[in-house]
């Protein structure tokens, strides 16, 4: 249990950037690890922007404190930090990892992928005795754009199925578990196995623009 509320160089919730955010998130009343677990899911779900291209994958780009700073990422990125946070109440949460088929895409992010079966990052925390998944990424406002329901958290059952307004949801394919304490390159490399054309020599996932033009690209090439 002590690796669930452990520190690393990825969950530094003894920053001051981090211990900052944290006490801001928590709302003055709140006073329980049930309560705690929610203040800090909404406030990562709807303050952090929900965005791919253009992220940083690097080894400090993927620190809770860089996510933080920069206030925007994808489910990696929001639910390493959401397992900061927790893990700094001493909330017990670890990351997870799971193969989806995805109904939230554009064509960008399908040629950026490779398709629509997505590596999708949430968390899962101990509350009451009781192990809980929970999936702060898909904010208010994106959910609204894509005509969506958020997923809201529940600290007595699992929250990762993500509804369409529109019918359908998001499958989930496979559910890996993630080490207690991963380091930064099995994550990477996970995100590399299955979305090689994330990670690269920069550290950036490439920008919108650039998927596109090597998109337009290959379809020229094709084309001959």
């Amino acid at each position: 249990m002590d690796d669930l509320l452990a520190e690393t160089d990825l969950y530094d919730y003894s920053h001051p950037s981090v211990r900052q955010y944290t006490k801001k998130a928590i709302a003055p009343g709140s006073t329980t690890p049930e309560s705690h677990a929610r203040d800090l899911y909404y406030a990562v779900r709807d303050g952090i922007s929900y965005e791919v291209f253009g992220t940083d994958l690097s080894p400090n780009g993927l620190r809770a404190s860089s996510t933080v700073a920069s206030r925007r990422g994808f489910c990696l990125h929001k639910s390493v930090l959401y397992v900061t946070a927790c893990r700094g109440q001493g909330i017990p949460a670890r990351l997870l990892a799971a193969t989806v088929q995805n109904h939230l895409s554009t064509p960008e992010l399908e040629a950026l992928v490779g398709g629509q079966t997505f590596l999708h990052w949430y968390a899962e925390i101990q509350i009451n005795d009781t192990w809980v998944k929970v999936t702060p990424v898909f904010g208010k406002l994106l959910c609204r754009l894509y005509g969506i329901t958020p997923l809201e958290f529940d600290a007595g059952a699992d929250s990762i199925h993500q509804k369409s307004n529109h019918g359908g949801k998001m499958s989930f394919l496979t559910q890996p578990h993630v080490p207690d304490s991963p380091s930064y390159e099995s994550l990477v490399g996970l995100v590399q196995i299955h979305h090689p054309l994330m990670v690269n020599e920069t550290g950036l996932v490439p920008t919108a623009a650039a998927v596109s033009a090597s998109a337009e690209t290959l379809g020229l090439h094709n084309a001959k």
